[in-house]
């Protein structure tokens, strides 16, 4: 489901991962998908255009409601086993969607049918993120964070790609931040997801008024074809140095891959 993750394993933009790879870089976070490339206005479409992204939007829909009906939600929220599954199909529907939604170069839209469809997609964001947020907070209610000696690799960073989409709810982020830091010297969670987290914390995409210095670099925005830079960090010159520490690789490394997610 993503790309890398120690090579640098980045997508997501979109955030698209390999359960295969133990240590990740995931992340450019949203890219182009959501918040990186700021909106032009739509132009006028015609009632061909209109039907075409309509029709897409309804593809898109019938496609997910298959894959949602593929997992019984009636389980026992108790049962770790369960759990397990519930954020593997948690993480399958989040990133079914945002696949989806940067798929737009293969449909054969034009400019503006690419950002009419764009801008209609924001309704499964917001409908799939929240409802991912509920369920993540349940199960944080009754288990605790999802720890890697309890529920394993997979499924703690299953539970950790989950809160770092739930930008529409920055406290739950943030209480979430907090209980990662305490579990790095235990080694229950992965490194790198602390850092991913704390600098999507910091980042505040949803509330930019609120934006912080991040300290990893890993999150940015598309500045244009194939050129992507890093949001403000804390002392830059130590950002591979401090990228070290929790497993990502330099920046020099790094930027390849997500230049290579801005493009048309």
């Amino acid at each position: 489901m993503s790309r890398i993750r120690n090579l640098g394993g980045i997508v997501c933009g979109l955030f698209i991962w390999s359960s295969a790879l133990s240590t990740k870089e995931l992340t450019a976070e949203e890219l182009a998908a959501e918040n990186s490339i700021e909106k032009e206005p739509i132009a006028e479409q015609s009632i061909e255009e209109q039907s075409k992204v309509n029709t897409a939007i309804s593809k898109f829909e019938k496609t997910l409601k298959q894959k949602e009906s593929q997992f019984d939600d009636n389980g026992d929220w108790k049962d770790v086993d369960w759990i397990k599954k519930k954020l593997a199909h948690m993480v399958e529907i989040d990133q079914l969607m945002r696949m989806e939604s940067m798929s737009t170069a293969d449909k054969g839209f034009s400019d503006s049918e690419a950002k009419e469809y764009k801008e209609k997609f924001q309704v499964f964001y917001k409908e799939i993120d929240e409802a991912n947020t509920r369920d993540m907070k349940r199960i944080i209610e009754i288990h605790g964070w999802p720890v890697i000696s309890k529920f394993g690799k997979e499924a703690e960073n299953h539970a950790w790609l989950i809160v770092q989409h739930a930008d529409h709810d920055i406290d739950f982020q943030k209480s979430v931040l907090a209980l990662l830091e305490k579990l790095l010297p235990k080694k229950e969670t992965n490194p790198s997801s602390y850092a991913y987290l704390y600098d999507r914390v910091a980042s505040s995409y949803f509330d930019p008024s609120k934006r912080a210095l991040q300290k990893y670099g890993t999150q940015g925005a598309c500045k244009g074809e194939n050129s992507w830079e890093p949001l403000p960090m804390i002392e830059p010159e130590k950002v591979d140095e401090r990228r070290a520490s929790v497993g990502l690789t330099p920046m020099k490394e790094y930027l390849p891959l997500v230049n290579a997610l801005c493009s048309n």
